[in-house]
This record gives structure tokens, sequence and C-alpha cells, in this order.
């Protein structure tokens, strides 16, 4: 096992909204703006998304190994073009990229 610690930082986007996060399709909790999410996951390799009801990011390929990681799940696009991200980029609404250690 691994643990996978998941920041989201402070936004204007979904100010009130909490992002989804799943892994390897199933639903693993929920984080907040501003906070943090801490998991035990597998060591093997896996793979992460973050979603906020029918938008999301990427999916994120997590390789084997014991090292803990450390992701920031964010709005891509911000307040302002938020709407039309909703519309025409569903599918990278949110970013999810590795911090480094």
């Amino acid at each position: 096992m691994r643990i996978l610690r998941i920041k989201r930082p402070s936004q204007m986007a979904d100010i009130l909204r909490p992002y989804g996060i799943m892994l390897n399709g199933a639903p693993m909790g929920l984080i907040k703006r501003n906070a943090r999410l801490e998991l035990d996951v597998p060591s093997n390799p896996f793979v992460v998304q973050a979603t906020i009801d029918w938008c999301s990011s990427l999916p994120l390929d997590v390789p084997a190994g014991d090292a803990p990681l450390t992701l920031r799940v964010s709005n891509t696009y911000g307040i302002w073009k938020a709407n039309w991200a909703i519309k025409h980029a569903a599918d990278t609404y949110l970013t999810l990229d590795l911090v480094a250690p």
C-alpha cells in the first residue's frame, strides 16, 4: 500500500462544490475547496481521475511503487471561462497533476 495525498487550492470556480476522486473508475472520496484528501492506495499501477457532475480531468496513470504521492486538483479554466468549459471542454474542466515530492 502507498499513500496518495490530493490537494485542492482555494479558487473562485466551484467554490461551494466538492470534486470527486476516482481510482480505477471507482469513487474514493470528495475533496472540498482549500482542502486535502489522503487515501491508502495499492502499490500496483492505477488510474486516478477527478470529477464534478459531467465534467472531469483527464485520467492520470500512476506507475507502481511504494513512495507516497501528492497530486493537485484544480479548475483548469477559472471562474470566467467555466461556463464555456462545461459545454466545450468537459473532459479537461479539471486539471490533476503531480506535485514534486
